[in-house]
């Protein structure tokens, strides 16, 4: 894409014509168990459409902890309309399995998918990755550990996604306290380092086995990115998004990064606008449908 950075207000405009379809709702899909704990995903595909859609998955942003996996689902049917499946994963929570949990799961949502996307008539040869907050950090995540972080069932289904949409995610767990906000992100109570264990100054390894920035070195193998940060965000500092924008950039991948004026952190925090929402479905309409 040939706008690499952008610092935008985005302002209410007249829509354009576009084509909308009904959709089949499948509520609350087992893709996988957990020590007796049924873990589920929300799957929404329009119905009916000339061809197979692509596939979008979404991430809850929870802190990594318990997701509510019904919140969303007004913004994943507007991508729906839009002629994508789309499916709402619900993973393990930090309190019950401690980072690579909530990525492993989500890559064997990915892969029960693939596995059965020929019964609910989607092409999970064209999938996206979409999260918000935490999510956005597994979005992220997903698309540069492709062949890591394997476990659970559908082995023979590949982890790899084709496009990438980060919301405000952290993405270097160790620089998240060098700069102002509302929380102490190296405090032992704080997500993250409930995510790794332990404080994440004492544990520098697994902080960084946890950042999606660590991964970022072969253009080869990453997947277009499309990240989005509010500057007044006091949660996760707005340099989380640039520094992994400058790192995808450093390995030559296609990335865009835009930074949203008088923007908060959240779902209400002024991000994920019908704007926003239009800008993410041209991204994956432009990165996934035309493949």
């Amino acid at each position: 894409m040939s706008e690499h950075f952008q610092i935008r207000r985005f302002v209410r405009h007249e829509e354009g014509h576009r084509d909308f379809w009904t959709c089949s709702y499948y509520p609350d899909l087992v893709y996988a168990a957990r020590d007796g704990v049924e873990l589920k995903l929300q799957l929404i595909v329009p119905r009916p459409s000339a061809q197979r859609p692509p596939l979008i998955v979404y991430i809850q942003g929870s802190g990594w902890r318990r997701q509510d996996p019904y919140v969303m689902l007004p913004q994943l049917c507007f991508l729906a309309a839009h002629n994508f499946a789309v499916a709402s994963v619900a993973f393990r929570d930090s309190s019950a399995a401690l980072f690579p949990a909530c990525l492993e799961d989500t890559k064997e949502a990915l892969r029960f998918l693939r596995a059965h996307a020929g019964d609910y008539g989607f092409d999970a040869s064209r999938a996206g990755a979409w999260g918000t907050s935490s999510g956005g950090h597994i979005a992220a995540m997903l698309g540069l550990t492709e062949g890591l972080f394997r476990a659970g069932a559908h082995l023979e289904q590949s982890d790899a996604v084709q496009a990438v949409t980060d919301c405000y995610g952290p993405t270097d767990l160790l620089t998240m306290d060098d700069f102002p906000g509302a929380m102490r992100h190296n405090d032992p109570g704080s997500p993250e380092s409930l995510l790794i264990g332990g404080p994440l100054p004492d544990n520098r390894d697994r902080a960084l086995a946890a950042s999606p920035c660590f991964y970022a070195s072969d253009a080869a193998g990453i997947p277009p990115f499309l990240i989005l940060h509010g500057l007044a965000d006091d949660k996760v500092p707005k340099e989380q998004s640039i520094v992994l924008a400058k790192s995808l950039r450093s390995a030559g991948a296609d990335v865009r990064l835009v930074l949203i004026e008088d923007a908060g952190h959240g779902n209400d925090g002024g991000v994920l606008g019908a704007e926003t929402l239009e800008t993410i479905t041209d991204f994956f309409s432009e990165t996934l449908k035309k493949l």
